[in-house]
């Protein structure tokens, strides 16, 4: 049997093999593309996740177990991330999400659903919603909605680094970019960040347009719900603007800054998030039923 493109789970310390094991394993193609997808839970609102730049399924390692405890959970790579192939003829935000939507509407048909996307999948998760027919989108961290810094002193490249001065430029990274305090800078953290910089074969960085991703998601008819961390290296200097584009979205959009926190905020604050996503998940359950009747 052909192994599931992704990070090879051996590669995996036990805790996450554990939830790699646990999860049941799809393989869609769509147009040459291939989207790997990882399901959790039986029961419950569906939620489907969409992963960081460079990242892959890891980034939400924090939160799967509890929250597949009362949802089913739809987990992707996005084609080009955490091991997958980069999607053929690949040009835009709009091609990468394509796959995804595409083999999502196949596996869940009119399901009701809310999709959150984290930092890069937030970004896409506006070309998405619209073509799944989701109640609502989550934006952990999203990039857009404002200006941002060109580039982030301090972030250093782990490629030409012998395997085993790696992780410590990894560990930098998290602390510049990624996480604001101390405490969930662990071994786990270390290790996903690793495997998911070394396994990113998709060069979408000039592909991430901001212009873009605001225009999708000006363009959703669903509901959207933002949070950033107050401490977040991408958009702390401009939370102003993020507040004046969501509300300018209309009455369908929310935002939330939460305090003490920076960007990979799934891991900072599982607990916040899944309770976030648990009561956003039950509303647009609600909604879907009521609009159905």
């Amino acid at each position: 049997m052909t192994p599931a493109p992704g990070i090879p789970p051996d590669d995996l310390p036990p805790a996450l093999r554990e939830l790699h094991d646990a999860a049941r394993h799809v393989v869609l193609d769509h147009a040459g593309a291939q989207v790997h997808w990882r399901m959790w839970g039986d029961r419950g609102p569906l939620i489907v996740l969409v992963h960081g730049g460079f990242g892959s399924w890891l980034h939400w390692a924090g939160n799967i177990r509890a929250l597949s405890a009362r949802h089913r959970l739809l987990v992707c790579d996005i084609p080009g991330y955490g091991g997958t192939p980069v999607p053929p003829g690949a040009a835009s935000m709009a091609d990468i999400a394509a796959p995804i939507a595409a083999t999502l509407r196949r596996m869940i048909g009119d399901t009701p659903h809310l999709i959150c996307g984290f930092s890069f999948g937030a970004m896409l998760s506006g070309f998405i919603a619209p073509q799944t027919g989701a109640e609502g989108v989550v934006l952990l961290g999203a990039p857009n909605c404002g200006p941002g810094p060109a580039h982030l002193p301090g972030m250093q490249s782990w490629r030409g680094l012998p395997p085993a001065d790696r992780p410590a430029a990894h560990a930098n990274n998290l602390r510049v970019l990624m996480l604001h305090g101390t405490d969930s800078l662990d071994d786990t953290a270390i290790r996903i960040q690793t495997l998911c910089a070394e396994s990113a074969i998709g060069k979408y960085r000039d592909l991430a347009r901001a212009d873009l991703a605001d225009a999708a998601l000006a363009g959703c008819t669903c509901w959207i719900h933002a949070v950033w961390g107050a401490e977040d290296a991408l958009v702390r200097d401009n939370l102003g603007d993020r507040r004046r584009f969501i509300a300018g979205l209309g009455p369908q959009a929310a935002i939330e800054i939460w305090p003490a926190l920076g960007h990979w905020l799934p891991w900072e604050d599982p607990g916040r998030v899944n309770a976030l996503l648990s009561t956003l998940a039950a509303r647009a359950e609600a909604a879907a039923r009521a609009r159905i009747g």
